[in-house]
């Protein structure tokens, strides 16, 4: 709150970056960590080349989704197409358990707009088709709200196979629901 308590859903938006699938867990530090540096030096080489990336913020969480090679068939056409293009196993690997990290951010845009973002990101750093998406905040609801909701999305935690929820802006009213 203390970092977007300013902000309105005009200047915000819902950011999710894709990693490359892993087989082993235990590379997962290492992976975080290089994309951590990696976003950081994208960040300051855009605020060098362009005064309107001064303003821009991006406070992020991290995710990583499990699945096994059989689920890749069931998988959305585009999920299917980003997994493929971030280098998804060609060949099942003896029942191993895949893990889909990611990134969820609220992203403050500063001067910049929600397409000039992600175009950026999908040129400088995250090429494969899919990798980022990015939706600017919903309208209909206090920018509170949004951040409430995108922050209780971020920080679920479920253990459970092929999970599927509405998208982290509509995460509390699903929730209600379910009730």
């Amino acid at each position: 709150k203390k970092i977007f308590c300013d902000a309105t859903n005009d200047e915000l938006a819902f950011a999710t970056i894709l990693l490359p699938p892993q087989l082993d867990f235990s590379d997962m530090t290492a992976l975080v960590e290089n994309e951590k540096r990696r976003l950081r030096t994208f960040i300051d080489r855009q605020r060098r080349t362009d005064t309107r990336w001064n303003d821009f913020q991006l406070m992020g969480w991290w995710e990583v989704d499990r699945m096994s090679f059989g689920d890749f068939d069931s998988c959305g056409r585009n999920t299917r197409l980003a997994l493929d293009a971030l280098g998804f196993p060609l060949m099942e690997a003896s029942n191993k358990t895949i893990w889909r990290p990611h990134l969820h951010a609220i992203v403050r845009k500063g001067e910049l707009s929600t397409e000039e973002v992600a175009s950026a990101l999908r040129k400088e750093t995250h090429t494969a088709k899919y990798q980022v998406d990015i939706q600017p905040f919903r309208t209909n609801r206090d920018v509170g709200g949004n951040i409430q909701n995108i922050v209780r999305y971020c920080l679920k935690f479920r253990i459970e196979c092929d999970y599927k929820r509405p998208d982290a802006q509509g995460f509390i009213e699903a929730e209600q629901a379910d009730e």
